[in-house]
């Protein structure tokens, strides 16, 4: 049922009330969401403390705002897909599967580019060794804790 605030249009800066409605709910609803934030959270403190050229930087926090913004795009669809079919179909599989894999595309893409660029900052042994720490860090404390 559409409520009566859905259909009278609002003012233009009212309209940033329904997006961080979405951020919210992307927030408490989706906990790959939060490991992501608090992936991109940690890489913006690691660019605090390293201060790589400006153009790395920007290069940086772009590719982080992408990896958030598809994973914002990957719980829209999937609560579409949902919305949508009552029983298993292999099309609402394929599509959610479809964009969880273009999630997962754009994490490696970010991944990549953090370690180049924070790589190209350290010692070669040193910026391994932080980096495979740091992952370790992140799988233990966000990944092995289950739904909450």
């Amino acid at each position: 049922m559409v409520s009566k605030r859905d259909k009278i249009p609002g003012s233009f800066l009212g309209s940033f009330g329904f997006a961080f409605q979405g951020l919210r709910e992307g927030w408490v609803q989706e906990r790959n969401f939060r490991v992501q934030c608090a992936y991109a959270l940690s890489v913006v403190l690691l660019l605090l403390v390293f201060r790589p050229e400006f153009s790395h930087s920007l290069l940086v926090v772009f590719a982080l705002s992408c990896l958030l913004t598809a994973e914002l795009f990957n719980s829209a669809l999937e609560r579409l897909v949902d919305l949508a079919v009552d029983d298993y179909h292999p099309l609402a599989r394929a599509a959610k599967d479809l964009s969880a894999s273009a999630v997962l595309m754009v994490a490696m893409s970010t991944a990549l580019l953090n370690l180049l660029v924070f790589g190209s900052l350290l010692p070669w042994t040193s910026g391994v060794a932080l980096l495979g720490f740091w992952g370790w860090f992140f799988c233990q404390r966000f990944l092995n804790r289950g739904d909450r």
